[in-house]
């Protein structure tokens, strides 16, 4: 909750000096769905990291859950990845007409 905080409160600061941003979507358990998606305004556009939460089944099925509340809750607009982006996971965009883009990392 506290991270969660912590990047709005950071976010809030740059959108009030003019600065643009994109949300940041990274839900764990289904305990947590709500309050990741507040503050993450409707029909905008969402960032989603996978990075080291994208390994196992049950990780892919945790993270379709999440991305299938905020499609639900939030209809982001378009959907920034950086990390893995699994079919089976991600594939509920295109199902949902919601375009999004996958960017590569470095990082492991």
């Amino acid at each position: 909750m506290y991270n969660t905080y912590r990047m709005r409160a950071v976010g809030h600061f740059l959108i009030n000096n003019s600065i643009p941003v994109i949300a940041n979507y990274r839900s764990g358990t289904k305990e947590t769905f709500d309050f990741c998606a507040d503050g993450i305004p409707k029909d905008a556009i969402v960032c989603i990291g996978t990075h080291g939460n994208c390994r196992s089944y049950t990780d892919h099925q945790r993270i379709r859950e999440g991305l299938e509340f905020l499609i639900e809750n939030k209809r982001p607009r378009a959907v920034a990845i950086y990390g893995p982006a699994p079919k089976d996971v991600f594939g509920i965009l295109t199902n949902e007409g919601i375009p999004y883009q996958r960017y590569e990392t470095d990082l492991v």
